[in-house]
């Protein structure tokens, strides 16, 4: 939990009384490795962290998947408004998620201005780095684009399989285990 609760307040330090107050309409669930938690087409009401574990998000394209993201401890995995999903999310490992429906978590945010800004902060982090991936990753050649990913997210290397890091870069897996070996 420590990582965790440091993860979070990595993004937006929140007092220990809202940290206990958010913790507090959060179920623990544990999953195995290979789990979808998210299945593209269907509707999702929840919010989902990771509190322990690693996953991926990824698209169907012309009958292949194309991963778009990861996520680590204290990465929202699953956020929602009943719509449905264009994404499916499936756990690298085994995992703990921290479950709550989006009302809950909503209300929580009325209740709570410390909260509500965590929420705000939440939603601009992860924005930048959707917007970084796409502003340093795009047009790049496959040797920088894995080095780029390599300084900035290393540990997608130690937990994620190749074909998923491959597509993630937008390169084949062969053109990756050629960058690779060629370091």
């Amino acid at each position: 939990m420590e990582e965790f609760i440091y993860q979070i307040r990595h993004i937006y330090d929140i007092s220990d009384q809202a940290m206990e107050l958010l913790l507090s309409i959060f179920t623990e669930v544990k999953k195995k490795k290979g789990t979808i938690i998210v299945r593209e087409g269907a509707s999702n009401k929840d919010i989902i962290f990771l509190k322990k574990g690693f996953s991926r998000a990824y698209i169907n394209q012309d009958g292949k998947e194309t991963t778009v993201w990861f996520g680590s401890i204290g990465s929202p995995t699953g956020a929602y408004q009943g719509k449905i999903s264009t994404i499916n999310v499936e756990l690298l490992e085994d995992s703990i998620l921290l479950i709550t429906s989006r009302n809950r978590l909503e209300a929580l945010f009325q209740e709570n201005i410390e909260l509500a800004n965590w929420g705000r902060k939440i939603a601009e982090y992860y924005l930048q780095i959707n917007i970084h991936h796409f502003s340093h990753y795009n047009g790049l050649e496959g040797k920088v684009k894995y080095e780029l990913l390599l300084k900035d997210y290393p540990e997608i290397f130690q937990k994620a399989a190749i074909k998923h890091i491959a597509s993630f870069l937008n390169i084949t897996p062969q053109s990756l285990s050629r960058i690779r070996g060629s370091m």
